[in-house]
């Protein structure tokens, strides 16, 4: 059932909630109008409605659309079958013709200029409503709420900030975006290494929420130091600082409003526009939930205890001596990586496990228990047999009694890999291999994802000394593509090849761990473009738009493929 309904919210003062501070996170009536959109973007349609709106000006919504039970791409064609219909009255007021719509509608867009009703008829957008995502995420948010707000007070900062992963992920403390940020406040991998949040194969920071929002309590307070005002300061969390320094450089003010409503920077598109009104009206719902539903649930945070290993340690060994689920482990110390528990990985010395709460007797048995074990000596095995590239894949197709004895081996290389199971093996496209230059230096390709601070991670050679010896490399930052001269004992060549395969795995890993691909589309390249540009648009991940290119050389008027990618809870 199609609903026509008209929302054009009046021209008003500066409006405030309540519960917010006018100081520090001011509403004019032009962001009134977007704030009242999310507002009920977040409390008044789910998933299977959404709404058809101009995209500039959110205070006009021309109908509800209810996609209720429809597969994802019947929901393609009937949203593109009603902006179809909506173009088409637009272009009939325009041309004086008679339309059924609302009154108040009509009214409204008679009396526009056509020119400006031209441009409305190709910007009618869609926005699926999140209501029930909203009120899950409200009631997982009081698990941690209060020790977020009370990491922002102790800096000075407003508590109305702890409402702030509402936006960016729901609270949802598994979330992972297609472009690789992680965690409830969606820290990108470079912005999480830059806050010291530890990433590698068994463990990523970001998705612990308490780590994570010492970090986030850094960066919004980098922001606000640099900005001196908490509008910009949040806007730059999502369009980043120096893009934000831009805007303001070009606007000539600070103001909020009028940076969204005028400023057409390359990347600051709808997301950006309305990331600050989302936090404000976020906020306005998260301070008196009441007023936007009728039930709410508040979820508390399990008490638990840590135990801290003596041993290395693999994980299914530790759940079976405490007698804990993995799965229970896993809710439990949410920075572990989930192939910790999908491959059996073993948890490093020292390492901070927490489970559930058990009394001190019972964590004195438990450690005695775990004190017992001891990890096998690694035997010095024969050489490893090599086979040829792709065997496994065709006998995949012969013998699967055979494929799982063949797996069951120690194979190097890409045998080994084939093991991950991973959809695309993207890893094998990249050059990682050494190329010596002289005693102890090595020259390295640039892949995806790769920066200097990994290089200095994986070969234990300060930043400093490895731009000692690529003077051309004026600055920190280094080209995909490019190469790089790396310092590097015989010692710790194995480590560096090992650590490097990690880091990439682990991102293709994440990646699929929550979609997948659903086909390939066409992208005309357009003057300007690159890959980095396009990444933004088309919302792919870099490694990903590389690996369907034929190389990194664009020519206006190629045709790229770019994969569709879909989440796998909506497959």
């Amino acid at each position: 059932m199609v609903k026509v309904i008209l929302l054009i919210f009046c021209l008003c003062p500066t409006v405030l909630f309540a519960g917010l501070s006018k100081k520090h996170f001011p509403v004019d009536h032009k962001m009134r109008k977007r704030v009242n959109f999310w507002e009920k973007v977040y409390s008044q349609i789910n998933s299977d409605e959404g709404f058809l709106h101009d995209e500039h000006n959110l205070g006009i919504i021309y109908e509800t659309v209810s996609v209720r039970g429809l597969s994802r791409r019947n929901r393609r064609r009937k949203v593109k079958a009603r902006k179809r219909r909506w173009k088409k009255i637009i272009l009939s007021i325009i041309k004086g013709k008679p339309v059924k719509v609302n009154e108040d509608l009509l009214f409204k867009l008679q009396r526009l200029p056509k020119k400006k009703l031209r441009k409305m008829a190709r910007r009618i957008r869609y926005q699926g409503g999140m209501s029930n995502r909203y009120l899950q995420g409200l009631a997982e948010s009081y698990k941690y709420l209060e020790q977020i707000k009370k990491s922002f007070r102790e800096k000075g900062h407003p508590e109305q900030l702890a409402y702030l992963p509402h936006v960016e992920s729901s609270f949802n403390y598994q979330a992972y975006s297609k472009v690789g940020a992680a965690g409830i406040w969606q820290f990108m991998r470079s912005t999480g290494r830059l806050y010291k949040l530890k990433r590698n194969y068994l463990i990523d920071e970001r998705r612990d929420p308490v780590k994570s929002t010492k970090a986030a309590v850094r960066l919004l307070g980098d922001n606000y130091r640099r900005f001196k005002t908490w509008p910009l300061a949040l806007t730059a969390y999502n369009y980043g600082p120096k893009a934000m320094d831009r805007a303001v450089r070009k606007m000539k003010t600070k103001n909020i409003s009028k940076i969204v409503e005028n400023y057409n920077g390359r990347r600051f598109r709808f997301a950006s526009k309305n990331f600050y009104a989302t936090f404000v009206a976020a906020s306005e719902i998260s301070e008196n939930p009441k007023k936007f539903f009728k039930k709410i649930r508040r979820k508390k945070l399990k008490p638990f205890t840590v135990l801290k290993l003596p041993n290395r340690m693999p994980i299914k060994k530790i759940s079976r001596l405490t007698k804990i689920g993995l799965r229970e482990l896993q809710s439990y110390n949410l920075a572990l990586r989930p192939a910790v528990f999908r491959r059996n990985l073993a948890l490093p010395r020292n390492f901070q496990l927490k489970i559930p709460e058990v009394s001190i007797t019972r964590k004195k048995k438990l450690m005695a228990s775990i004190g017992t074990y001891r990890a096998p000596k690694r035997v010095k095995r024969k050489p490893k047999p090599k086979l040829r590239h792709g065997f496994l894949e065709r006998m995949a197709k012969i013998n699967r009694p055979i494929l799982k004895w063949l797996k069951s081996l120690d194979f190097s290389g890409e045998e080994k890999q084939f093991a991950v199971h991973l959809p695309l093996d993207v890893v094998k496209s990249y050059d990682l291999d050494l190329k010596r230059v002289k005693n102890n230096l090595y020259r390295v390709s640039i892949e995806p994802e790769e920066t200097l601070g990994h290089y200095a991670d994986w070969s234990l050679v300060p930043v400093r000394k490895i731009l000692k010896y690529n003077r051309k490399i004026r600055s920190k930052s280094i080209r995909l593509g490019g190469s790089i001269i790396i310092p590097l004992d015989i010692k710790n060549i194995k480590r560096f090849k090992r650590k490097r395969r990690e880091y990439h795995l682990s991102i293709q890993e994440d990646f699929f761990n929550n979609y997948k691909i659903d086909g390939i589309k066409k992208y005309h390249v357009k003057r300007g473009d690159t890959l980095d540009r396009i990444k933004y648009r088309m919302d792919v991940p870099i490694w990903l738009l590389r690996y369907y290119q034929k190389d990194d050389i664009l020519r206006v008027g190629d045709m790229l493929e770019v994969p569709k990618i879909v989440s796998v809870s909506e497959s």
